[in-house]
């Protein structure tokens, strides 16, 4: 009892000082329009500016400290500040500093800062110009994002990484230069850069992140180095124009086949230019996986043909290529991803081979010219949105070893007048038929799960032969 006494005690203590010692860090201090904090090191980081310049040169020193950093939110959402000038010294930019500073024009930012933190100019839409300064080694995630005006942004050399989102949504810039020195490209770093032409990317960088470059649709051509070790899914989705892809000889795991990049370590199809604009493709003998978005929007494709070596349709791998009619698997297929064909509003042709395991969620939603389905016999259930909205869809034939179907697994397929339920299904969501005819009929077994669902739903039903 004593020892867990003297236990608490020293703990209790302890926490104590720790508190004692935060609120010290803590204590705030003002100096004119400034408020700041003092750290380990006797300098200073502003907390915050009551001031009401619009052409703000922030000192160097605050009641003889020098400053060294503009804290989290300092500065965040001052709209009468259109210029601002940092003082020399300055290492750090803190997260949300600046962040919605509708008004901030123009920015100098002084040759000492080396890290501007996550969202630290984000949504400063009337920012134009951004030269950032030769000491600058980080840029943290989503620094720029919708700085949505900026059409000219300037890298230092010596910058290492770009931040996730970095320059999400700079809609003006049309042109950049990355420096040697970059090693890394964060996910989204440039997504929704939409006029951006051209990018070169150095031969030092190492990583590409996830949709790296998503929705530059002007993006004409992009080159890939060999030190390239890890490439992102989907670094070029929705890259309308794109059409020369640069990979280098030596590269240790992509190429260019036809056009076509391919993850050759993996045998996976990455990405299927649009800019191609063939009426007609076939998967290389060999691919096993067509990887996620890889057909993205490809809207003047109508036939695909895949070899039996391809076994998996990524997520979204054909999603909104509105003008394909006709899809043909092989047996050796096993699994198609979240809405693999969503969106393909003129698909009228897939039979799915009998190895087919797993469909996933709205694989098949809004396809609208598809009329007939047979769902393969090793499939188990039916995800979610399966095929919602596939408004002509007539006929559907489920397999003996099906179990579950999920929510709106056939949404407001319109023309679906009658479905048969097999037996061995336990599992379904009120709304699988949402928005059904109003003379549908399902047909069940006597005394089955779809019986008794079909009563508790008040939908008809009738007992198969």
């Amino acid at each position: 009892m004593k020892r867990g006494l003297l236990v608490f005690l020293i703990f209790l203590l302890l926490s104590i000082c720790v508190s004692a010692a935060v609120a010290e860090e803590m204590v705030i201090y003002t100096s004119g329009d400034y408020e700041y904090v003092l750290l380990e090191d006797g300098t200073a980081e502003i907390v915050d500016y009551t001031g009401s310049e619009t052409e703000l040169t922030v000192p160097g020193m605050l009641d003889g400290h020098p400053v060294s950093s503009v804290g989290d939110r300092a500065f965040a959402r001052n709209y009468t500040i259109t210029a601002i000038t940092l003082p020399e010294g300055i290492t750090y930019i803190g997260k949300n500093a600046f962040e919605t500073c509708g008004s901030l024009c123009s920015i100098t930012f002084p040759d000492s800062v080396t890290f501007i933190d996550a969202y630290a100019f984000t949504w400063c839409y009337s920012l134009t110009e951004i030269r950032l300064p030769g000491s600058l080694t980080h840029i943290g995630d989503f620094a720029f994002h919708y700085c949505a005006n900026a059409t000219e942004i300037i890298l230092p050399d010596g910058l290492v990484s770009i931040g996730n989102g970095a320059f999400y949504h700079c809609e003006l810039l049309k042109n950049i230069d990355l420096p040697d020195s970059v090693t890394e490209i964060g996910d989204e770093a440039f997504a929704g850069c939409t006029v951006l032409e051209n990018i070169v990317i150095p031969e030092n960088v190492e990583r590409i992140g996830n949709e790296a470059f998503r929705s530059c649709r002007n993006l004409r051509s992009v080159n890939v180095p060999a030190s390239v070790i890890e490439f992102g899914e989907n670094v070029f989705i929705g890259c309308d124009k794109l059409g020369d892809i640069r990979i280098a000889p030596e590269h240790p795991f992509l190429m260019i086949v036809d056009g076509v990049l391919f993850d050759q370590a993996k045998n996976e199809l990455l990405f299927y230019p649009r800019k191609l604009a063939s009426a007609e493709y076939h998967v290389p003998e060999g691919t096993l996986v067509i990887g996620n978005g890889a057909f993205f929007e490809c809207y003047a494709l109508t036939d695909i043909f895949l070899p039996d070596s391809v076994t998996m349709i990524g997520e979204y791998a054909f999603e909104y290529c509105a003008g394909l009619k006709n899809v043909y698997l092989q047996e050796g297929m096993i699994r198609i991803g979240m809405h693999a064909f969503s969106g393909c509003y003129s698909l009228e042709n897939i039979v799915l081979p009998d190895s087919v395991v797993h469909i996933g969620s709205g694989a098949f939603f809004d396809c609208p010219k598809l009329q007939k389905i047979t769902v393969p016999e090793n499939v188990t259930k039916i995800e979610s949105y399966t095929f919602g909205s596939c408004r002509n869809l007539t006929e559907v034939y489920l397999p003996e070893g099906l179990r579950e179907i999920g929510e709106y697994a056939f949404y407001n397929c319109q023309q679906l007048s009658n479905v048969y339920i097999p037996s061995g299904v336990i599992k379904m969501d009120e709304n699988v038929f949402a928005y059904h005819p109003e003379d549908m009929i399902i047909t069940v077994e006597a005394g089955s799960y779809a019986e008794e669902w079909c009563r508790q739903y008040g939908i008809n039903y009738l007992y198969a032969d």
